[in-house]
């Protein structure tokens, strides 16, 4: 099975979806944030904003693996 070309996708044209979630579950926020302590030194982005990438998610549980 091959994946179709998404093809060129100018980047100043993206913009980032809505936020889904005004709040999300405990149990989930524990599983971001330690995700977000080993990930988060290589990244260029504070927790909270971590964490608001996945409020913009419209099923964030899916998102994070346990």
């Amino acid at each position: 099975m091959s994946t179709p070309d998404p093809g060129f996708i100018d980047p100043s044209k993206l913009k980032p979806e809505p936020i889904h979630n005004e709040s999300l579950p405990e149990e989930l926020l524990e599983h971001v944030r330690a995700v977000y302590d080993v990930v988060g030194p290589y990244l260029d982005t504070t927790r909270e904003q971590f964490e608001i990438g996945f409020m913009r998610d419209m099923e964030p549980e899916d998102e994070v693996a346990v």
